[in-house]
């Protein structure tokens, strides 16, 4: 992934239901020319997730998730997850994560 521009337009908090549990986060809005989602390093140490590309799953390895910290706001990796169907077996893992829904 390279990108030559700042991309970053909003962040904004979310609320983030993943397996039974909730988690506040903070997600940043931007146009990439190539993916439709990364996921930061600090969300996964949150979570500590297990992932299988080859069945497309994630599994969170902690039962409530680790307290978020601002000073791992920018971290210094990003992990990528691609919608490309040929190149990527993750891409059956989308959405990953899901916002809760105002009923």
């Amino acid at each position: 992934y390279t990108q030559t521009r700042e991309c970053i337009t909003h962040r904004a908090w979310l609320d983030i239901t993943f397996q039974d549990m909730t988690l506040v986060h903070p997600f940043y809005v931007c146009q990439l020319d190539t993916e439709p989602l990364l996921i930061g390093q600090d969300l996964l140490e949150r979570l500590a997730p297990l992932i299988d590309c080859q069945k497309g799953q994630l599994w969170a390895q902690v039962d409530t998730p680790k307290p978020w910290n601002p000073d791992s706001s920018r971290p210094s990796s990003i992990l990528e997850v691609s919608l490309s169907e040929p190149q990527n077996p993750c891409s059956k893992v989308m959405p990953l994560l899901t916002a809760p829904t105002d009923d």
